[in-house]
């Protein structure tokens, strides 16, 4: 078995793990990291047994990006390192971003499938190594960004590829943060699991599921997708993007560059560097410093941003604050932000309320209440629904298939009515339309 520095490599029956190891430093991404990776990527490739290659990382984080913490000496006008023309500093990026492209292409050329597991961070490089994968899983604290482009940076095609051009733009061009289910919503990530260890689970059963099928039928498979991809001109999208990326590096001025950040980690090392190239962007949208936000600690079910707006959300809900079906409180502080415009400090309350309400389902048909979304899925699994969004499908199949419908009775549920929130009436009758389909 080969030793590596900065990775782990396990072999586990069909299964090459690859664990990032740098978990002091969130697994940033060094050239001697990206060395080892790409070794350990081939040595799985030669291997025989191998069948699914599985990435993950350790500690903390999947990966919090590409190492900034160490910056040599600039000059103070262009920004360039001293000792370095800007023919220099352009030839750099572009040796580096050139690099880039060979380990994007390597991991999407290998005849055998890789599965990216993210939890907790998932920055920048660490955020293009996920999506590079053919596969991407996340735990419900996982959070995507690229916040280099804050820097003085570029982002990546592959948002593009997977998102589609408009959510691609969105966060390309502000570098802000998105949770778990953001990233499910706009297409980053197949599958969204309540913690890591599920993740994992699901990542290995998925792993066992393929390694059934011929290697060659298996490979054959995945180039498919992936020559197909190269056909279409993917090779020549992440081709531009290399050559831009030297282009974005050097596109600092007086006004905009990156001076008063590397100012602040002198000063206070890398938290000054972060506060002062965040702190602008603060709240973010979503995750641990989106407003109320906390890191590991959000709990709360959210809809896909698709479905319905906060505002819409918020209007439909409002007439629930008389029903049984959730908590007065949560819900009267949920009325008031959304009178006063804090639409999506309203819409976070509301689903504080929904999973409240089912703490409260769970209790009365004596169930585990940390089971309920882990049964959620379940059921959406077996039911084949793999877009259903989350309100209807633990609303509905939890009453459905655990409640037997005698919470009809209890929690005053019995006909659609305006009282009731949007998703709970349409979830209602859709189950109706189901059982008269059975």
């Amino acid at each position: 078995m080969s030793e590596y520095e900065h990775i782990l490599y396990e072999a586990r029956g069909p299964v090459r793990l690859i664990t990032l190891n740098r978990p002091e430093t969130l697994n940033a991404i060094t050239e001697p990291m990206e060395a080892d990776l790409h070794e350990a990527l081939d040595i799985a490739e030669a291997d025989p047994e191998a069948r699914v290659i599985i990435i993950q990382g350790a500690g903390r984080a999947f990966s919090s990006g590409y190492d900034i913490a160490s910056f040599g000496e600039t000059d103070p006008v262009s920004m360039i390192p001293k000792g370095q023309s800007a023919a220099d500093h352009v030839s750099r990026w572009f040796y580096h971003d050139r690099n880039m492209l060979k380990n994007q292409t390597h991991i999407l050329e290998l005849s055998k499938p890789v599965i990216a597991c993210v939890h907790g961070w998932c920055m920048g490089g660490g955020t293009w190594l996920s999506l590079t994968c053919d596969m991407t899983f996340c735990s419900e604290d996982a959070v995507f960004a690229q916040p280099e482009v804050r820097q003085i940076s570029n982002t990546s095609f592959l948002w593009v590829l997977m998102a589609g051009y408009k959510n691609a733009l969105r966060y390309s061009l502000t570098g802000d943060h998105i949770d778990a289910q953001e990233a499910f919503r706009i297409g980053l990530v197949n599958e969204v699991f309540a913690d890591r260890d599920a993740m994992m689970e699901e990542a290995f059963r998925l792993a066992e599921r393929i390694a059934r099928i011929s290697p060659e039928t298996v490979a054959a498979n995945k180039y498919v997708a992936t020559l197909g991809l190269e056909m279409m001109g993917l090779r020549n999208a992440i081709t531009t993007n290399w050559l831009l990326s030297s282009v974005a590096h050097s596109s600092q001025r007086p006004d905009y560059n990156r001076k008063e950040m590397l100012d602040a980690a002198m000063e206070r090392g890398m938290r000054g560097f972060l506060d002062v190239r965040d702190g602008p962007f603060r709240p973010e949208p979503f995750g641990p410093r989106s407003e109320g936000g906390g890191v590991g600690s959000s709990t709360v079910v959210q809809l896909p941003h698709d479905t319905m707006s906060a505002e819409r959300m918020g209007a439909s809900l409002m007439t629930t604050t008389r029903t049984k079906i959730a908590p007065l409180e949560i819900l009267e502080t949920a009325e008031r932000e959304f009178a006063d415009g804090n639409y999506r400090k309203s819409s976070r309350l509301l689903w504080e309320a929904t999973e409240a309400t089912f703490r409260t389902l769970a209790k009365a048909h004596d169930l585990d209440p940390s089971d309920i979304r882990d049964v959620a899925i379940a059921l959406d699994k077996k039911e084949g629904r793999r877009r259903y969004y989350r309100g209807k499908l633990l609303t509905g199949h939890f009453l459905r298939d655990h409640a037997e419908m005698d919470l009809v009775e209890d929690y005053e549920l019995e006909e659609p009515h305006k009282s009731q929130p949007r998703f709970i009436r349409q979830c209602l009758q859709d189950l109706k339309a189901d059982d008269a389909r059975r």
